[in-house]
């Protein structure tokens, strides 16, 4: 199954009609994947001084995922060297401050970072050459083995073709690994985060669009060279051991605002989400995989009704259907909307802003209201898809993952909802009032 990031914002920014859309998605995959070169093996000069060990290039590394991708890289014995990129910073804090500030966002153990096998390195893989002097580009090119490729421009108002820079990158990477050390089919990765394979499967965004043409990209490279990509799809992922889930992600916005209007909502389905830790774990074991694509949800999903009664519990809210949740919603923002307006027709800046701090949901409206669309008429049960987030099939993942074998794996239950909200209130994004001790338990 084929889907975008839960947390995506659905707001149709491009007013082209599909078969525009089609032929502009489709120009942008030939611009991309035009004369990719034969596999030219990188040789060193000190060819014999080659060591045994995995050697990653991780780019997206100060994000929530790829935090927690580089903090198992750093534990794992399997790998001798992982060089995390980033772009240069434009205020002068380098790559390592930036990740020591990342991880203290994270609750991840800064002193993963000392690892002596961890390089910090400013790149910009959009650039021939990565940006860097040609000394340190060839270093790459002898050195390494498998390229973890997580680094994504996040807006999701933009159109398709303002992307082109992470198109340009994808494509640099490709032909890197095309003139790296080892021939690629053996296997040389680029692993991008998630990405579609038929061009109406993705959203009407220039997000979702994007990683359409990435993954079309990396499918003709497949195709015409020796590279053997695998495309990994993952699923929703929440806070890991202490708690920390962003305030900013759609979920945070869904609690707050069903605190502030005193209900939560029931959807149809089943939940497949993972701890941020627990997905970096099972991506690190299926980094040898043969398979062209893989989908790192849980394995044991949990009806979202099961799930949002610890909520409701800890919270003592009551359940409605989306329906009548998202009907509130509005009736708030529309009561909002009254309160603002001004004599001079224009709207209260403060007071629209008290309301989107009291409903951060209005602030992904057209997202929560696709949810709600969708759920209409749908059953509720574990055969049914949960309409925020739906599910992908594991087998050929918990096959390649001993992660997600892995019979002790739980899921997300009473522990994790507690650390969740102690965490929330402790930003200062839950108030206090509205959450008891025996809440966070």
């Amino acid at each position: 199954m084929i889907r975008d990031h839960p947390r995506l914002i659905v707001l149709v920014c491009n007013k082209m009609s599909m078969i525009d859309e089609d032929t502009l998605l489709k120009e942008l995959v030939n611009k991309y994947t035009v004369s990719f070169p034969s596999f030219t093996p990188f040789t060193p000069p000190n060819i014999s001084n080659r060591q045994p060990g995995a050697v990653v290039l991780l780019s997206g590394s100060t994000g929530v995922y790829g935090t927690n991708i580089l903090a198992e890289l750093s534990k794992s014995s399997f790998f001798r060297r992982a060089y995390a990129v980033s772009r240069p910073s434009a205020n002068g804090i380098t790559v390592r401050e930036r990740h020591v500030q990342a991880f203290k966002r994270e609750g991840i153990d800064e002193a993963l970072l000392d690892n002596p096998k961890i390089r910090f390195l400013d790149a910009d893989l959009s650039i021939e050459g990565f940006g860097m002097d040609a000394e340190l580009f060839s270093e790459l090119q002898s050195t390494v083995t498998h390229i973890i490729h997580n680094g994504w421009q996040v807006k999701f108002n933009i159109p398709v073709k303002e992307f082109e820079e992470n198109f340009r990158g994808v494509r640099n990477l490709v032909d890197f690994s095309l003139h790296s050390r080892d021939d690629p089919s053996d296997p040389e990765k680029i692993w991008p985060e998630e990405l579609f394979e038929e061009s109406d499967s993705a959203l009407s965004t220039g997000y979702s669009q994007a990683k359409w043409v990435s993954e079309r990209i990396l499918a003709e490279a497949a195709k015409n060279t020796a590279l053997r990509p695998t495309v990994v799809r993952v699923g929703q992922l929440v806070g890991g051991p202490d708690g920390n889930w962003s305030e900013h992600e759609w979920f945070a916005a869904l609690i707050k605002t069903s605190i502030t209007l005193g209900m939560l909502p029931n959807v149809p389905g089943v939940i497949a989400w993972n701890t941020t830790h627990v997905a970096a774990r099972a991506l690190l074991d299926i980094l040898d995989s043969d398979e062209l694509c893989l989908n790192v949800d849980h394995p044991k999903p949990i009806a979202w009704e099961t799930f949002i009664t610890i909520f409701a519990r800890k919270l003592e809210l009551r359940i409605v259907n989306m329906e009548m949740w998202m009907g509130a919603v509005e009736r708030e923002y529309q009561l909002a909307i009254a309160r603002a307006v001004q004599p001079d027709g224009t709207l209260s800046r403060e007071i629209m802003r008290r309301t989107m701090k009291l409903f951060p949901a209005l602030r992904m409206h057209a997202f929560f209201r696709s949810a709600r669309d969708t759920s209409r008429g749908k059953p509720l049960g574990p055969g049914s898809h949960m309409s925020f987030t739906p599910r992908a099939h594991t087998e050929k993942a918990v096959k390649a993952s001993a992660t997600l074998r892995d019979a002790k794996l739980s899921q997300i239950g009473e522990e994790d909802v507690g650390r969740w909200l102690a965490y929330w209130r402790r930003i200062g994004f839950l108030d206090a009032t509205h959450l008891s001790e025996k809440s966070l338990l």
